[in-house]
């Protein structure tokens, strides 16, 4: 594990953190006490998908980056930075899916942006940042990203963000198409102005990736940045970010950015 820290920042962005903060006592006040303030979640992502391994038989060009696929013998209107092809192979992220990963997360756009091969396309979302569309991929490195994003615990701690970013891989495996986009995340989260402490953040993927593919961690915010690189992914599809580094503060979230599309 790689960790830089610029400034005195030190950041998690899709990872922990834990403050204690000490209250004070007179003499015949109650003993001080630390209570840990940290956005705390986990969960199963909501993110469907099908994959066309053969890619479809028919295409037709509905305009404005839309398409409409025949997929064995299926009718699928899809939204799609790049363009199908017959026969090749996409995978489908399904409308209703939260491409965001987070739970809690909002988002303060309609929108949240898928980019591969350097075009970019923007799908609709509610606040929940759940697919009011279906999204069509192609083979190789895929990004999506959510603008004016905050994850919220059912404690109501919060941690806003002006972009979140993940990075996955998609590919045809045998018969199948396959990804790294996240099934679980486990996270401790921080919150602006706080002291930074015992982060984490933990994303569960396909296991057919261990072994080829590791994964980045990256965060950026007013006071620094935090680089967690080079993680595997290890048993039962789990990739672990953490540190347990304390004393920094955690300023503006700019950017948050997790990485799992390289080898």
């Amino acid at each position: 594990m790689k960790v830089r820290r610029l400034n005195y920042g030190l950041v998690a962005a899709s990872v922990g953190l834990a403050v204690f903060i000490l209250y004070g006592c007179s003499g015949e006040g109650p003993r001080p006490r630390a209570e840990i303030l940290s956005v705390i979640g986990e969960g199963n992502t909501g993110i469907r998908t099908r994959g066309s391994a053969e890619g479809p038989t028919r295409v037709d060009n509905l305009g404005g980056n839309r398409y409409r696929l025949t997929i064995l013998n299926q009718i699928l209107e899809v939204l799609s930075p790049i363009t199908p092809q017959v026969g090749r192979p996409l995978l489908i992220i399904e409308e209703g899916s939260s491409p965001l990963a987070f739970g809690g997360i909002q988002t303060a756009e309609p929108t949240v942006e898928f980019e591969q091969e350097g075009r970019r396309v923007q799908a609709p979302v509610n606040e929940a940042g759940v697919l009011r569309t279906n999204v069509a991929l192609g083979m190789g490195r895929a990004c999506t990203i959510g603008r004016n994003v905050t994850i919220v615990d059912t404690s109501g701690r919060r941690l806003t963000g002006d972009q979140i970013r993940f990075c996955f891989l998609v590919e045809r495996v045998g018969a199948t198409v396959r990804s790294t986009l996240p099934q679980f995340v486990r996270y401790r989260l921080p919150t602006v102005g706080q002291l930074i402490e015992d982060v984490l953040v933990q994303v569960q993927v396909d296991e057919a990736f261990r072994g080829r593919v590791r994964g980045d961690l990256t965060v950026r915010h007013a006071n620094g940045t935090i680089e967690i690189t080079d993680r595997p992914i290890e048993s039962g599809g789990i990739v672990t970010f953490a540190s347990r580094a304390a004393g920094a503060v955690l300023g503006q979230v700019s950017e948050v950015e997790i990485n799992l599309s390289e080898p």
